[in-house]
């Protein structure tokens, strides 16, 4: 059954994708702002939370999930596509080159397709009850993705957009699954207060200690910062501690990918870089330019719901394709 909890947290981290991407693609170049950027650094834990998400629930793979997910991929980068044509580059080409898979900007897509693939094997290792094995693999891939990526500056590990960083977070996902009963013990007004806390002192540091400030970057913005992660799992905690269930909320969360693919085409960012830079020209001051940035990330979250919910016809004759592939094939 799915959590309501979680299902609203996996909502909000697509939207803090969303509402990072439009302060710094879409205000950041017409609005230079040191607050605009200190607070890029607590939304960025959104793609950090999906798969901490995805760790604690577990990837089950299968062709019929396989298949909903390639033709997701498809449809959603029809928008790409059908600009390839327009400008002369080919259907053929521009399919395969934005197809959201290959050497594209759509680094998350192509890292997420991967831990699908693997995540069988990391389900048999994390499944077998020997506590101390699934902590060797969290120190491990911890090692690799933190502390060498952070503190020894290997260019390949730095930003964490690789397959060794997701497979860290799934781990790290499945062992707060794993210990969810001591952790359920936590006050909810303790974790709020320690999330809040340490967005406040992240953001201030930021803009108040200038000389810190490109420890606070490394420390608080790249995926396989320590402190963002920290960030993710305190949200991650509060949100655990809430216990509700809406089918609403359910029905929506559904939508999550395709709040990620959809507002990344060609057409979207045209919109959305329109947008921002009318946004720039008529507000000039930071508060009231957030607010409306808020909005604006609000408002492109519910149209592609919409968006979502009219297609669910093909997502219906996916999904029976994809039973019919299940049950031949046998998984």
């Amino acid at each position: 059954m799915r959590q309501s909890n979680f299902e609203l947290l996996r909502l909000l981290s697509q939207y803090f994708i969303v509402l990072y991407h439009v302060l710094h693609f879409y205000l950041q170049p017409h609005h230079s702002s040191l607050a605009f950027k200190a607070l890029q650094m607590p939304l960025h834990i959104g793609v950090v939370v999906f798969v901490l998400l995805s760790g604690y629930f577990s990837i089950k793979p299968s062709s019929k999930g396989f298949l909903r997910f390639l033709a997701i991929l498809f449809v959603y980068s029809l928008p790409n596509i059908v600009h390839g044509v327009l400008t002369g580059q080919g259907a053929l080409q521009k399919g395969l080159s934005l197809l959201f898979l290959s050497n594209t900007r759509f680094w998350f897509v192509r890292t997420y397709l991967y831990l699908y693939l693997v995540s069988p094997m990391l389900n048999e290792f994390l499944g077998n009850g020997i506590l101390s094995r699934k902590w060797y693999l969290l120190a491990a891939l911890g090692f690799i993705s933190v502390w060498i990526a952070q503190f020894r500056t290997d260019p390949s590990l730095e930003l964490g957009k690789n397959l060794v960083h997701f497979m860290f977070l799934y781990t790290l996902g499945r062992l707060l699954h794993e210990y969810q009963e001591r952790w359920q013990r936590l006050s909810t007004f303790q974790l709020a207060g320690a999330y809040l806390f340490l967005n406040l002192l992240i953001v201030t540091t930021y803009l108040f200690l200038p000389s810190l400030r490109p420890l606070t970057w490394r420390l608080c913005f790249y995926y396989t910062s320590p402190i963002l992660i920290l960030n993710a799992i305190l949200l991650f905690l509060f949100f655990g501690k809430l216990q509700f269930q809406s089918a609403f909320v359910n029905h929506l969360a559904t939508s999550c990918f395709a709040i990620y693919l959809l507002h990344s085409t060609f057409y979207a960012r045209q919109l959305l870089a329109v947008a921002g830079r009318a946004l720039c020209q008529n507000i000039h001051s930071d508060i009231p330019l957030f607010g409306a940035a808020v909005l604006l990330a609000l408002l492109v979250v519910t149209a592609i719901i919409l968006i979502d919910n009219l297609l669910l016809p093909v997502w219906k004759a996916s999904q029976k394709l994809g039973q019919t592939l299940y049950l031949k094939l046998g998984f």
